[in-house]
């Protein structure tokens, strides 16, 4: 089964990243989340067990390239290494492995992030103004001391997003879970 189109897609860079959130930014509130067939604007919506209107919700992943090649890899091999470049050898895809370096993840990461928050502004008029941003990281390479390093270098592109509230939600059982931008308010 690809994990990169299709339902399964969704699944992984939509429903995942909703659930996890309600998880760790509303624990043991009862939150309902709701996903639309159709090419809605919005993701996902939420809402509080207690409120009538849902807050649209839109998702974005920090998956580049390289990224979707590892995971091709990942489908043919059962494994990979999570750093070092991928080449062609033969015309079939093999990735290198080596160590890294915090400096050198965080900042590939950031890099990832702003991205991702930059091509979200500029569609932004596509949304409803009350959207909030949910930007889902892989973080399997981010060591925990390197979050806060993380935050600093993305929180200046974070404060100029146009969404009502912006997060950053980790992939794993590190759990990360921040507001980077805005303010969680629910619509009313």
């Amino acid at each position: 089964m690809r994990f990169d189109r299709g339902p399964m897609k969704v699944v992984k860079e939509e429903i995942i990243p909703t659930l996890i959130l309600l998880e760790r930014r509303f624990k043991g509130e009862e939150i309902f989340a709701t996903f639309p067939a159709n090419n809605s604007a919005a993701d996902a919506f939420i809402r509080p067990a207690s409120a009538a209107n849902a807050t649209p919700l839109q998702i974005t992943c920090n998956l580049d390239h390289g990224d979707h090649l590892r995971l091709q890899i990942l489908h043919r091999d059962g494994m990979v290494s999570g750093a070092g470049p991928i080449t062609r050898v033969g015309g079939r895809l093999e990735a290198e492995g080596r160590a890294y370096f915090t400096e050198e993840v965080v900042a590939e990461i950031a890099g990832t992030i702003i991205d991702r928050l930059n091509s979200k502004a500029q569609k932004f008029a596509n949304y409803d103004p009350s959207t909030w941003l949910l930007v889902y990281i892989d973080d399997a390479r981010l060591p925990m001391e390197g979050l806060p390093i993380l935050l600093e270098k993305i929180r200046n592109d974070a404060a100029k997003s146009p969404f009502v509230a912006t997060f950053l939600v980790g992939s794993t059982e590190q759990g990360i879970c921040e507001l980077i931008g805005g303010t969680a308010k629910w619509v009313s």
